[in-house]
């Protein structure tokens, strides 16, 4: 079975049922029943990305990392798993959308109100598996990785569970179109800390392939980074914010959340647009320096 509808299917352990979940109930530390209903679902996923993890760090890393020659062989290999999860994730939740695409457009949601209040089963199961990821992720962040990290995760993890009120359900999936870009962004990432130049002086028949693999894979990573996050990202947070203003008197309008969600969306456009400058700086130096002319290697007489 696919493990993603094997988490799916996966019913509730009788430690939710008998207790955590009639004691968050009880005492109305969880108010949403939505969120009570797909809190075991969150949990498993989090536990099935931490399985990632340790296999990862465990098995599938230990002789990579070594073979580098690093100074610092317990943070390449913690960062290599933590990497190889954002990649899982990435192609799982991209899966997931893709699924709740054609469910989720201007004919099936055709009002603000519909868009903005409507709540459907395949967009929770969308926002449970990406809460999963995102409090995992900002759990393993705190402990390898620095603040603004954490911080991505907390808020990720946060707009999110506000979509489980529910609120703005039909969005949910639209915004994880975003991940699009990071398989890129995370083979980047490895080409560069296991096919680093150290590693191909010692490997130089490596060095044309790794060479042209970076090379292509930046131009693909900036080109979907482009349309997926400033492109249909800033189409996205238009749209939405012109839905919440419709039903600003809508008696279910939730003020406060609808500001953290804007400005988090805001700040978050902000940042993409600011990376996707600094990376065609990047582009730019990289590609001058690939056709910069050598210089003679004779001396005129």
């Amino acid at each position: 079975m696919n493990p993603v509808q094997f988490l799916i299917e996966l019913p509730p352990h009788p430690l939710f049922t008998k207790g955590v979940l009639p004691f968050l109930e009880h005492y109305g530390i969880v108010r949403s029943q939505v969120l009570l209903d797909y809190l075991p679902l969150i949990t498993y996923v989090g536990l099935f990305y931490h399985c990632w993890y340790l296999l990862g760090k465990h098995v599938i890393f230990p002789w990579l990392v070594k073979v580098t020659k690093t100074n610092r062989p317990q943070w390449l290999l913690a960062q290599s798993a933590v990497h190889l999860v954002s990649v899982v994730q990435s192609f799982v939740i991209l899966s997931l959308c893709y699924r709740s695409y054609p469910l989720h457009t201007r004919v099936t949601h055709p009002t603000a109100v519909d868009r903005v209040f409507e709540i459907t089963e395949t967009n929770c199961v969308v926002a449970s598996f990406a809460i999963g990821y995102f409090v995992w992720d900002t759990i393993i962040s705190f402990v390898h990785s620095s603040f603004p990290f954490v911080l991505h995760g907390a808020v990720s993890s946060t707009v999110f569970l506000i979509g489980m009120k529910p609120y703005i359900n039909y969005y949910g999936a639209m915004f994880l179109w975003f991940e699009l870009s990071n398989p890129f962004l995370n083979l980047r990432w490895f080409l560069a800390h296991f096919m680093s130049d150290d590693v191909i002086a010692r490997h130089p028949r490596l060095s044309r392939m790794c060479s042209m693999l970076k090379f292509v894979n930046d131009v693909v990573f900036i080109t979907v980074f482009f349309g997926a996050r400033i492109v249909y990202g800033y189409y996205k947070i238009v749209e939405l914010a012109l839905d919440f203003y419709s039903v600003r008197h809508h008696p279910n309008f939730l003020p406060l959340e609808t500001a953290f969600i804007l400005i988090g969306n805001l700040i978050l456009d902000l940042l993409n647009a600011i990376w996707f400058w600094t990376m065609l700086k990047i582009a730019k130096r990289t590609i001058s320096k690939r056709y910069k002319p050598t210089k003679s290697l004779y001396k005129s007489t």
